[in-house]
C-alpha cells in the first residue's frame, strides 16, 4: 500500500524463500499523522479473507522477491502477526483473484477476458491501474481489460480501495479503484550488483493449460534493472457436460524496467508488452485473433525537506487488436436471397481496432495539521479506431469508430490525518474536465443503399455536433472513530461522477461494441448523454480482538443519469439492426445500488485458522420497476487453513445464491445457486523451491456463474444463448524457484 492511501485492500501473491511463501502482517502500536489504512491480507490459495482492519495504516518494505513485511500502524493497536500463504492458486487470469475481496467479483467473457466488478459496478465505472498506468483496452469490447496485462505468475499485488475510494486513487472512481503491480526488485545496499530472480511453471488439467514465467533483476545502491517474460497456453476447458468452445488461449508478456537512485530522488522507467495470440471469448460475437499492447511509463520521485514529497510521471499506451467470428467458431448464417428461395451464406466478419493513449501525473505531499496534505494534477487521452471488414468481400466495410477521442484533465486536493486521538479523516475534492470528439464515420452499406437505414444513421451522426465536454466534481469524506482497542466505527459520504465512454457516445450503428456487456443485444450510442452522478454513503465497524475479526460495511448509492440501454422506436436504428430486432440505445436513467460486505475470521492457534467473507449487492432502476444488469448474487467464501513447518493445506467452500433479480430491459436470464469445494496445499522442498497444487471443484459439479455471459457461438456443445457453464474439476500444480 502507498503511504497515506486510505482504505487499502491488498492481495500479495509472491512468495519468500525464507518464509515458505507466507505473508506477515505486523500491527504495531504507533501513531501516524495521516488517514489509517484498512489493509486486508487475502489468501489467494483459498480465495478467503484474512483481515486486520480497525483504523490501520501501512508502510511496506520488501526486499527483491522477498516476503513483503507490511507494518500496519494505528493509534491504539498492539503487535500482532498473521501469516497466510498467498500463491497456492495460480488462475489463468489475474482478475480471478478479485473473488477473494469483499464486494468484488469478475465479469467473465473468456479465459483472458475478466472485467473487474465492485459492488455492482463494472467496466469503465471501476478505475483499474496497472503498474501505475491506466491501460486502455485496444478494442471496443474490452477483450483485453486492464487486469489481463499482468499474468498471475508475475503478479506481486492487487490493491482495492475498499468502500468509497479516495480522490487521490484515480480519475472517475464512481465504482471504486483497483491497482495491480508486477513483481519487481529493490535497490541494493552496496555498490556491488546483486542478482535476484524467480522462475515459475504451472499446469491446469481442466484446460490442459501450461504457464511459464521468468523474472530476473540486477541492482546495487544506485541502479536497478529487471526483465520479465511469460508464456501461457490452454485448450477449451472442460465441464461435466463436455468442452466449452472456444475457450482456448495463447498469450506472452514481456516487461523491462530500470531505475536510478541518487541522494533524494528516484528516476524510473518501465515498459510492458502484452502479446496475445488466438483466444476465445464465447460470450462475445467475435474471438481474439491477436492483441499487441505496449505501455511505457517514466516516473520521478523527489523527497524534499520536512518530509515533503514530489511525484511526477508520464506514460503512453499503444495497442492493436484484431478479432473475427470465423477463426475459432462457425460464423453465423445470413439469408442472401432476394426472392422466395432462401440462400444462406456465412456472415464472416473481422474487426481491426487500435488505441493511442498518453497520460501524466504530478502530485505534491506535505505534512499539515497532524496529517498529510496532497495536491495533484493528472490526466490522460486516448484515440480509438475500429473498422469491420468482410474477408470474402474487399468492398464491404463499417467504420465502427473513427478517431473517437476521450481526454481527461483533473485537479485534486486531499487531506489525511487525525482530527483528535480517536477520529481520523480522509477528506478530498477532485475537479475533472472530460473532452470528447469523433471524426466522421462511413460504411459501404450506406454507399450501396443511399436511402437505406445505414445511410440515414451515417448522415445523422456525421452532421451531429460530436464535440462534447463535461466538468465533473468528486467530493469524499471518510472517517474512522476508535471506540476501544478492539472496535472502531467507519463512515463515509461522497459524490462521485463519470462521463460517458466513447462507445456510449459514439456507437452510431446497432452493434455489440459495448465494452464487454455481453448481454447479446445490439446498441447505439447517444452523443448528448449526460455524466453519471452518484451520491454514496457507507457505514460499518471494524472489530478485532487479536484472535477473531469482523469488518462489515453497508453502502447505499443513488445514481442520477445512470447510463443504461433502453428500448428504441427509432425507425433508422430498427432498420439497420440486422441481427437484433430489438436493439437498445444508451440513455440516462436513475438507479440505486445498495448492499453489504464483510470479511471475518478466527485464528484458533498458530497453525489453524478459519477465514471468510460474505458479499451482497442489489442494483435497481429508480425510474421504472426493473433491475440493473449483471449484478453478482449473494455469495460467500469460507476457508479452513492448516500450516506447519514446510507445508500448508486449505479446504475451501465457495457458495453463490440464485440470482433472479435480473434485468428485463437487457433480457437477462436468472441463474440457480451453487457451491464448490476446493482443496489446495504447498510444500517447501528447499529454502528457495516450493511446490503448490490442489483440486478446484473437487466434486466436479456443473454450475453457471451469473457473471459469465451467454454463448454467442452457433455450433458446439453449448447452445447459442445458453449461459456458459463454469469449469469442471481442475487439478493444478505450480513450482517456483527463487534466487
Amino acid at each position: 500500500a502507498e503511504r497515506g492511501d486510505p482504505q487499502s485492500v491488498g492481495v500479495c501473491v509472491f512468495t519468500n524463500q525464507t518464509e515458505r511463501g507466507l505473508m506477515r502482517v505486523i500491527h504495531k502500536n504507533k501513531v501516524l499523522p495521516r488517514q489509517p489504512i484498512r489493509h486486508l491480507g487475502l489468501s489467494a490459495l483459498a480465495f478467503a479473507i484474512a483481515s486486520y482492519s480497525a483504523n490501520l495504516a501501512a508502510e511496506e518494505q520488501a526486499d527483491a522477491l522477498a516476503l513483503p513485511e507490511i507494518e500496519v500502524t494505528a493509534a491504539t493497536q498492539v503487535e500482532d502477526t498473521l501469516e497466510l500463504d498467498l500463491q497456492l492458486l495460480v488462475p489463468s487470469d489475474t482478475a480471478d483473484y478479485l473473488r477473494s475481496l469483499p464486494g468484488a467479483n469478475v465479469n467473465r467473457n473468456g479465459p483472458l477476458t475478466g472485467i473487474a466488478q465492485y459492488r455492482g459496478s463494472f467496466g469503465s465505472r471501476v478505475n483499474v491501474m496497472v503498474d501505475g498506468v491506466h491501460i486502455k483496452s485496444s478494442g471496443p469490447n474490452a477483450m483485453d481489460p486492464p487486469l489481463s496485462h499482468i499474468p498471475p505468475l508475475l503478479l506481486k499485488s492487487i490493491e482495492l480501495k475498499r468502500g468509497i475510494a479516495p480522490v487521490s486513487s484515480g480519475l472517475e472512481t464512481i465504482g471504486g479503484s483497483i491497482s495491480v503491480s508486477p513483481i519487481s526488485n529493490d535497490f541494493g545496499e552496496t555498490k556491488s550488483l546483486e542478482s535476484t530472480g524467480k522462475v515459475s511453471v504451472g499446469y491446469r488439467s481442466a484446460s490442459e493449460g501450461s504457464q511459464l514465467a521468468l523474472f530476473q533483476g540486477l541492482a546495487n545502491s544506485h541502479h536497478r534493472a529487471n526483465l520479465s517474460i511469460s508464456a501461457e497456453q490452454g485448450d477449451d476447458y472442460e465441464y461435466p457436460g463436455g468442452d466449452v468452445s472456444p475457450t482456448e488461449y495463447e498469450r506472452a508478456t514481456y516487461g523491462l524496467g530500470y531505475s536510478y537512485q541518487r541522494h533524494n530522488f528516484v528516476l524510473d522507467f518501465t515498459s510492458h508488452l502484452n502479446d496475445t495470440a488466438e483466444a476465445g471469448t464465447p460470450a462475445l460475437p467475435m474471438d481474439i485473433v491477436s492483441i499487441e499492447s505496449l505501455s511505457n511509463r517514466i516516473g520521478l520521485t523527489v523527497n524534499l525537506a520536512d518530509e515533503r514529497q514530489l511525484k511526477m510521471h508520464i506514460l503512453s499506451v499503444d495497442g492493436e487488436h484484431v478479432m473475427d467470428n470465423y477463426g475459432l467458431r462457425t460464423p453465423p448464417m445470413m439469408n442472401m436471397s432476394m426472392g422466395m428461395m432462401p440462400m444462406m451464406s456465412p456472415m464472416m466478419r473481422m474487426n481491426t481496432a487500435t488505441v493511442e493513449g498518453a497520460g501524466f501525473g504530478v502530485n505534491f505531499a506535505s505534512p499539515f495539521e497532524d496529517g498529510i496534505f496532497t495536491l495533484g494534477l493528472d490526466g490522460d487521452s486516448a484515440s480509438h479506431d475500429a473498422t469491420i471488414t468482410d474477408p470474402t468481400n474487399a468492398m464491404w466495410y463499417v467504420k465502427n469508430f473513427n478517431e473517437a477521442q476521450r481526454d481527461r484533465t483533473s485537479l485534486f486536493a486531499q487531506w489525511d490525518g487525525q482530527a483528535n486521538d480517536k477520529l481520523s479523516l480522509n477528506l478530498g475534492l477532485r475537479l475533472t474536465r472530460v473532452e470528447m470528439d469523433s471524426a466522421n464515420v462511413g460504411s459501404s452499406m450506406a454507399m450501396m443503399m443511399p436511402m437505406g437505414a445505414a445511410a440515414q444513421l451515417v448522415n445523422r451522426f456525421n452532421s451531429a455536433d460530436k464535440q462534447q465536454s463535461d466538468t465533473n466534481m468528486d467530493m469524499v469524506l471518510n472517517t474512522t472513530y476508535t471506540l476501544t482497542d478492539t472496535l472502531a466505527l467507519e463512515a463515509g459520504i461522497a459524490q462521485k461522477t463519470r462521463s460517458p465512454s466513447y462507445q456510449e457516445r459514439y456507437l452510431w450503428l446497432p452493434l455489440e461494441s459495448t465494452g464487454g456487456l455481453a448481454d447479446g443485444n445490439s446498441y447505439v450510442g447517444d452523443v448528448n448523454l449526460l455524466p453519471e452522478v452518484a451520491h454514496q454513503i457507507e457505514l460499518g465497524f471494524s472489530w478485532d480482538n487479536q484472535t477473531a475479526y469482523f469488518d462489515p460495511r453497508v453502502f447505499y448509492h443513488v445514481v442520477s443519469d445512470y447510463i443504461q440501454g433502453v428500448s428504441t422506436t427509432d425507425s433508422a436504428v430498427l432498420g439497420a439492426s440486422m441481427m437484433d430486432p430489438t436493439p437498445l440505445q444508451y440513455a440516462n436513467v436513475d438507479a440505486v445500488l445498495y448492499g453489504l460486505d464483510a470479511p471475518f475470521g478466527c485464528q484458533f492457534n498458530s497453525q489453524i485458522s478459519l477465514d471468510g467473507q460474505i458479499s451482497y449487492v442489489r442494483g435497481e432502476r429508480d425510474d421504472i420497476s426493473d433491475n440493473l444488469y449483471r449484478i453478482a448474487p449473494l455469495n460467500g467464501l469460507l476457508a479452513l487453513s492448516y500450516q506447519k513447518d514446510k507445508w500448508a493445506v486449505v479446504g475451501e467452500l465457495e457458495g453463490y445464491a440464485a440470482q433472479d433479480e435480473v434485468s428485463a430491459t437487457n433480457s437477462e436470464k436468472a441463474t440457480p445457486g451453487y457451491s464448490l469445494i476446493n482443496l489446495k496445499g504447498s510444500y517447501l522442498l528447499r529454502h528457495n523451491l516450493e511446490l503448490m497444487g490442489g483440486v478446484e471443484n473437487l466434486l466436479d459439479n456443473e454450475y453457471r456463474q451469473h457473471l459469465t455471459g451467454y454463448s454467442r457461438v452457433d455450433s458446439g456443445e453449448i447452445s447459442k444463448g445458453e449461459r456458459i457453464p463454469g469449469q469442471g474439476r481442475n487439478v493444478f500444480i505450480t513450482a517456483s524457484l527463487e534466487w
